[in-house]
Protein backbone atom coordinates (compact mmCIF):
# COMPACT_ATOMS: atom_id res chain seq x y z
CA UNK A 1 0.00 0.00 0.00
CA UNK A 2 1.46 3.15 -1.31
CA UNK A 3 -1.03 5.74 -0.41
CA UNK A 4 -4.79 6.19 0.81
CA UNK A 5 -7.12 8.98 -0.38
CA UNK A 6 -9.71 9.69 -2.94
CA UNK A 7 -8.74 8.98 -6.60
CA UNK A 8 -8.46 12.67 -7.48
CA UNK A 9 -6.36 13.81 -4.65
CA UNK A 10 -3.53 10.91 -5.15
CA UNK A 11 -4.05 12.15 -8.87
CA UNK A 12 -3.19 15.28 -8.45
CA UNK A 13 -0.79 14.64 -5.77
CA UNK A 14 1.26 11.16 -5.77
CA UNK A 15 3.24 10.28 -2.44
CA UNK A 16 5.80 8.63 -5.12
CA UNK A 17 7.18 7.83 -8.53
CA UNK A 18 5.34 4.47 -8.30
CA UNK A 19 2.03 6.30 -7.68
CA UNK A 20 2.75 8.74 -9.92
CA UNK A 21 3.55 6.11 -13.20
CA UNK A 22 0.43 3.99 -11.80
CA UNK A 23 -2.52 6.13 -11.92
CA UNK A 24 -3.52 8.06 -14.90
CA UNK A 25 -4.09 6.53 -18.69
CA UNK A 26 -1.38 7.63 -20.31
CA UNK A 27 1.33 7.61 -17.19
CA UNK A 28 2.61 10.39 -16.08
CA UNK A 29 5.89 11.38 -18.08
CA UNK A 30 8.75 11.16 -15.66
CA UNK A 31 12.98 12.19 -16.39
CA UNK A 32 15.64 13.38 -14.65
CA UNK A 33 16.00 17.39 -14.44
CA UNK A 34 17.94 19.70 -12.59
CA UNK A 35 16.44 23.09 -10.88
CA UNK A 36 17.94 26.36 -10.53
CA UNK A 37 17.63 30.02 -9.83
CA UNK A 38 17.92 33.19 -11.20
CA UNK A 39 16.54 37.16 -11.58
CA UNK A 40 13.60 35.51 -13.36
CA UNK A 41 12.69 32.88 -11.08
CA UNK A 42 13.14 28.80 -10.65
CA UNK A 43 13.95 26.97 -13.46
CA UNK A 44 13.69 23.42 -14.20
CA UNK A 45 16.69 21.84 -17.00
CA UNK A 46 15.73 19.13 -19.08
CA UNK A 47 18.41 18.47 -21.00
CA UNK A 48 19.84 21.43 -23.21
CA UNK A 49 15.95 22.79 -22.57
CA UNK A 50 14.44 24.70 -19.70
CA UNK A 51 10.83 25.63 -18.19
CA UNK A 52 10.11 28.68 -16.19
CA UNK A 53 8.00 26.98 -12.82
CA UNK A 54 5.03 28.85 -11.54
CA UNK A 55 5.84 30.12 -8.20
CA UNK A 56 2.56 29.00 -6.97
CA UNK A 57 4.24 25.32 -8.20
CA UNK A 58 7.26 26.10 -5.48
CA UNK A 59 5.35 27.18 -2.15
CA UNK A 60 6.00 25.24 0.63
CA UNK A 61 8.03 22.85 -0.39
CA UNK A 62 11.85 22.68 1.29
CA UNK A 63 12.86 19.74 -0.50
CA UNK A 64 12.83 21.62 -3.82
CA UNK A 65 14.66 24.37 -2.09
CA UNK A 66 17.57 22.05 -1.44
CA UNK A 67 17.59 20.70 -4.94
CA UNK A 68 17.92 24.63 -6.30
CA UNK A 69 20.57 25.33 -3.74
CA UNK A 70 22.59 21.75 -3.81
CA UNK A 71 21.87 21.51 -7.70
CA UNK A 72 21.49 17.49 -7.46
CA UNK A 73 19.17 15.74 -10.39
CA UNK A 74 15.34 15.71 -9.23
CA UNK A 75 12.66 13.70 -11.09
CA UNK A 76 9.87 16.16 -13.04
CA UNK A 77 6.42 14.92 -14.02
CA UNK A 78 4.00 16.09 -16.25
CA UNK A 79 0.98 14.60 -17.07
CA UNK A 80 -0.15 14.33 -20.74
CA UNK A 81 -2.96 17.21 -20.23
CA UNK A 82 -0.93 19.88 -18.60
CA UNK A 83 0.72 20.32 -22.25
CA UNK A 84 -0.53 21.32 -25.27
CA UNK A 85 0.28 22.59 -29.07
CA UNK A 86 1.60 26.24 -27.88
CA UNK A 87 -0.28 27.36 -31.50
CA UNK A 88 -3.48 26.90 -29.49
CA UNK A 89 -3.30 28.63 -26.13
CA UNK A 90 -0.87 32.29 -25.58
CA UNK A 91 1.95 31.15 -23.25
CA UNK A 92 5.60 32.82 -22.66
CA UNK A 93 8.30 31.04 -24.79
CA UNK A 94 10.29 29.80 -21.23
CA UNK A 95 7.44 27.45 -20.40
CA UNK A 96 7.39 25.47 -23.71
CA UNK A 97 9.44 22.92 -24.86
CA UNK A 98 11.08 22.57 -28.67
CA UNK A 99 10.55 19.48 -29.84
CA UNK A 100 10.01 17.15 -33.17
CA UNK A 101 6.94 15.16 -32.98
CA UNK A 102 7.41 11.57 -33.10
CA UNK A 103 4.20 10.11 -33.29
CA UNK A 104 0.42 11.36 -33.10
CA UNK A 105 -2.58 9.29 -32.32
CA UNK A 106 -5.69 11.04 -33.56
CA UNK A 107 -8.58 10.50 -30.72
CA UNK A 108 -11.66 12.67 -32.17
CA UNK A 109 -11.69 14.73 -29.18
CA UNK A 110 -8.03 14.95 -28.31
CA UNK A 111 -4.36 13.89 -29.98
CA UNK A 112 -1.95 11.89 -27.91
CA UNK A 113 1.64 13.29 -29.43
CA UNK A 114 4.95 11.41 -28.72
CA UNK A 115 8.10 12.91 -28.78
CA UNK A 116 11.46 13.63 -27.65
CA UNK A 117 13.11 15.53 -24.63
CA UNK A 118 17.00 15.10 -24.43
CA UNK A 119 16.96 14.00 -21.34
CA UNK A 120 17.50 10.50 -19.02
CA UNK A 121 14.21 8.59 -18.50
CA UNK A 122 12.69 7.54 -14.99
CA UNK A 123 11.28 4.14 -15.06
CA UNK A 124 9.04 2.76 -12.33
CA UNK A 125 8.60 -0.34 -11.05
CA UNK A 126 5.48 -1.09 -13.25
CA UNK A 127 7.92 0.07 -16.15
CA UNK A 128 10.73 -1.93 -14.99
CA UNK A 129 8.21 -4.92 -14.96
CA UNK A 130 7.10 -4.69 -17.99
CA UNK A 131 3.65 -3.65 -17.22
CA UNK A 132 3.99 0.06 -18.75
CA UNK A 133 3.61 1.28 -21.85
CA UNK A 134 6.61 0.01 -24.26
CA UNK A 135 6.87 3.55 -25.69
CA UNK A 136 7.86 4.67 -21.99
CA UNK A 137 11.15 2.11 -22.11
CA UNK A 138 12.76 4.66 -23.66
CA UNK A 139 13.08 7.46 -26.72
CA UNK A 140 11.83 5.53 -30.00
CA UNK A 141 14.22 3.95 -32.19
CA UNK A 142 17.80 4.55 -31.60
CA UNK A 143 17.71 8.06 -30.26
CA UNK A 144 18.36 8.72 -26.57
CA UNK A 145 16.48 10.30 -24.05
CA UNK A 146 13.12 10.55 -22.49
CA UNK A 147 9.23 9.91 -25.05
CA UNK A 148 6.92 12.55 -24.05
CA UNK A 149 3.44 11.79 -24.68
CA UNK A 150 1.11 15.47 -24.46
CA UNK A 151 -2.75 15.30 -25.16
CA UNK A 152 -2.97 18.51 -28.01
CA UNK A 153 -6.57 19.81 -29.14
CA UNK A 154 -7.63 17.65 -31.56
CA UNK A 155 -7.69 20.33 -34.19
CA UNK A 156 -3.78 20.51 -33.70
CA UNK A 157 -2.30 20.18 -37.42
CA UNK A 158 1.19 18.63 -35.79
CA UNK A 159 2.27 15.29 -37.53
CA UNK A 160 5.19 13.37 -37.38
CA UNK A 161 8.31 14.88 -38.38
CA UNK A 162 7.02 18.29 -37.18
CA UNK A 163 8.79 20.50 -35.39
CA UNK A 164 7.02 21.76 -32.08
CA UNK A 165 6.47 24.03 -29.56
CA UNK A 166 5.05 22.30 -26.33
CA UNK A 167 2.98 24.56 -23.68
CA UNK A 168 3.68 23.22 -20.24
CA UNK A 169 1.56 24.38 -17.49
CA UNK A 170 4.11 24.47 -14.82
CA UNK A 171 1.57 24.82 -12.26
CA UNK A 172 1.15 21.47 -12.24
CA UNK A 173 4.51 19.32 -12.43
CA UNK A 174 5.52 17.15 -9.90
CA UNK A 175 9.00 16.92 -8.20
CA UNK A 176 10.30 13.26 -6.61
CA UNK A 177 13.36 12.77 -5.22
CA UNK A 178 15.85 10.75 -7.47
CA UNK A 179 17.14 8.69 -5.33
CA UNK A 180 14.63 7.41 -3.03
CA UNK A 181 11.49 8.50 -5.54
CA UNK A 182 9.47 10.11 -3.03
CA UNK A 183 7.65 13.45 -3.53
CA UNK A 184 9.22 16.58 -2.68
Amino acid sequence: LQQVDTPQFIYDNPANLFVAGFIGSPPMNLAEATLSLDAEGTWAHLGDQKLLLDPSNLQNRPGIEAAVRDGHRIVLGIRPEDMEDAEFIGVAHNRTLKTKVDITEALGSEVMVHFGVDTPPVFTDAIRKGEGDEDNLGRLGDVSGSTFVASFNARTRVRPGDLVDVAVDTKHVHFFELASGERL
